[in-house]
């Protein structure tokens, strides 16, 4: 019986300290970072296919090169958003410890909030990162394939060009506000840990909201008590006068 109170004592240690909530956490963000490397067997597995050789072989020469070049890069391009994915999790897995300090009462909303916030960034980040990255792929693709004469490389070049600002906005505008809400919702749970963690009881809730109140209203008041009014200044000033005229 001494043994299972132990455990039990442990295991209700473990729940209260907070680390019951991050290490799964911590453990997700993590197959998140890993996972960010999945994309890469996509261009991996193409090469592997033998339809897929047997086209690019069939187009011959220059766009035979070109393709297998599209193919290299798109390996390489996806292998930097792995690790720039890994490195964003790694260091939001670092953030999470901050989340719940010793002593703190509220220890499941600020994960939660850490969550949301976590997803939110990535999911606007990555959108924007990896299309935009992709378009621009394409770009000099299409710039080295030559575009089969001289005129159509100049559509390519000036029209890639243009077009790349618009884009810039559109996925700004999209992502922009995934993350936004992101954040807003995160901060709307973390300050209700953040006060409920700062009081001792809702007493404290209560003079903290009704004190600034009651200061300013006395404030007010007194404000008011010494400010002279014009008929105050009348009257002191006849009766000033009125002496005066008494000894003439």
């Amino acid at each position: 019986m001494k043994l299972i109170k132990q455990y039990v004592d442990r295991l209700l240690q473990y729940i209260d300290s907070g680390r019951f909530f991050r290490s799964p956490i911590k453990v997700f963000y993590i197959l998140i970072g890993v996972s960010t490397f999945l994309p890469v067997v996509l261009p991996i597995a193409l090469l592997f296919i033998p339809q897929v050789n047997d086209f690019i072989s069939s187009l011959g020469g220059w766009p035979t090169v070109v393709s297998y070049l599209g193919v290299l890069v798109l390996i390489v391009y996806f292998l930097a958003l792995g690790f720039f994915g890994f490195y964003y999790w790694r260091n939001r897995q670092r953030d999470l410890y901050a989340t719940v300090r010793p002593g703190d009462k509220i220890k499941a909303i600020p994960v939660c909030a850490h969550i949301v916030r976590c997803l939110g960034e990535w999911n606007g980040i990555y959108l924007f990162v990896s299309i935009m990255g992709a378009y621009l792929i394409l770009y000099v693709l299409a710039l080295i394939s030559g575009g089969g004469d001289f005129l159509g490389f100049l559509i390519i070049l000036f029209g890639g060009l243009l077009a790349i600002p618009p884009l810039c906005l559109v996925l700004f505008l999209i992502s922009y506000p995934i993350i936004l809400s992101a954040h807003a919702i995160s901060e709307r749970l973390l300050i209700r840990a953040i006060v409920a963690n700062n009081v001792s009881d809702l007493g404290d809730i209560h003079r903290a909201a009704v004190m600034p109140e009651t200061e300013e209203s006395l404030a007010s008041g007194a404000n008011k008590q010494e400010m002279p009014t014009v008929s105050s200044v009348v009257t002191e000033s006849a009766a000033e006068s009125t002496p005066t005229t008494n000894e003439e």
